[in-house]
């Protein structure tokens, strides 16, 4: 009887760890996907589309301009900038770890036109 029910704790544990394992594998695609799309929105210019990965009552700080600016349509004032064909910006995720299913710890580098990265992004 012992055997029996260990069997099944063990089959029950496995098929959630499997689970977990293919939300986080289909939440990591998502997450790239997401920076991704953001790192095409930022070597465009695109101001309005780099807002749109913000919330209405974000508020970010540009260490360029010394300034913080307030809301989508701050921010998207502030990120908008002029066509540039010679604007290059990449990410390279490097890991994303999960906290919890709702929070994930994202670590990537980022590039502008060196091959070495230019930071270090969390």
């Amino acid at each position: 009887m012992n055997r029996c029910c260990s069997a099944v704790v063990f089959v029950l544990a496995a098929t959630f760890v499997a689970q977990a394992q293919s939300v986080s594998s289909r939440d990591e695609t998502a997450i790239k996907a997401q920076l991704a799309a953001y790192s095409e929105a930022r070597q465009r210019g695109d101001g309005r589309a780099r807002a749109a990965f913000y919330t209405e009552d974000a508020e970010i700080w540009r260490l360029t301009t010394r300034k913080m600016s307030r809301g989508h349509a701050a921010i998207e004032k502030e990120l908008n900038l002029p066509s540039d064909p010679n604007r290059r910006f990449r990410l390279e995720v490097e890991n994303v770890s999960f906290l919890n299913p709702e929070v994930a710890f994202i670590d990537a580098q980022y590039y502008s036109s060196s091959v070495e990265p230019d930071g270090h992004a969390f």
